[in-house]
């Protein structure tokens, strides 16, 4: 997808995948994965509440958004104070405990990440098509840590039931993407998070743990 349909996207208020509340899945299982006051990734991050959340931990967080609306209107509605540096190809929102970076996740690099012990995606992989996933996953692996580890958040509903995004990924495709390098843990399902709630949608969350190499 270009850049310019997730501006729209913004600049229309069709932001049906922000949600209004903090997730369930960090609530009761980042702790599985993360280590307290760990520098947690959040990959295509928009202005998600579990972030605050996870600020709210005592965790670091750093994220990557597209959107330059979606990272101010995070700050803003948090009342947090930041500031902005030009750092090659992103502008960096910095303010305590966070760095958001504002550009193309493709071109993030080891660097960027280099303190990062745990990523988080909720809403990154299931906003891409096929093709890009296969790029998303490969460049993901590639810029994170050897040693993080990673809470996923996948949503699940029938084939051609919605167009998306958010895409539906099964547990075929996590495994596919991620199982060369990490053993899997997979968690039940959860309701989906559609408004009024949807039974045809389901979430389902991975734990995901470096092998030993």
């Amino acid at each position: 997808m270009e850049h310019e349909f997730w501006h729209e996207r913004w600049q229309k208020r069709e932001i049906g995948f922000h949600r209004l509340d903090v997730h369930p899945l960090p609530t009761t299982q980042i702790e599985s994965v993360a280590k307290p006051s760990a520098t947690i990734f959040v990959p295509l991050c928009g202005k998600s509440l579990d972030m605050q959340w996870l600020l709210q931990q005592g965790y670091e967080v750093i994220g990557i958004e597209l959107s330059e609306a979606a990272i101010q209107e995070f700050f803003a509605e948090h009342s947090i104070p930041y500031q902005t540096t030009q750092e090659g190809p992103f502008v960096a929102y910095r303010a305590e405990g966070i760095c958001i970076y504002q550009g193309d996740f493709f071109a993030l690099t080891k660097t960027h990440l280099q303190t990062v012990t745990t990523w988080y995606d909720r809403a990154a992989m299931v906003a891409l098509p096929p093709a890009m996933r296969v790029k998303y996953v490969s460049h993901l692996q590639h810029i994170l840590p050897p040693a993080a580890t990673g809470l996923l958040v996948m949503v699940e509903y029938p084939d051609g039931y919605w167009k998306g995004p958010p895409f539906a990924i099964h547990t075929t495709e996590v495994l596919a993407s991620y199982e060369a390098n990490y053993n899997i843990e997979i968690l039940p399902l959860l309701p989906g998070f559609t408004l009024g709630g949807d039974a045809n949608v389901t979430e389902r969350g991975y734990l995901l743990f470096p092998k030993e190499t």
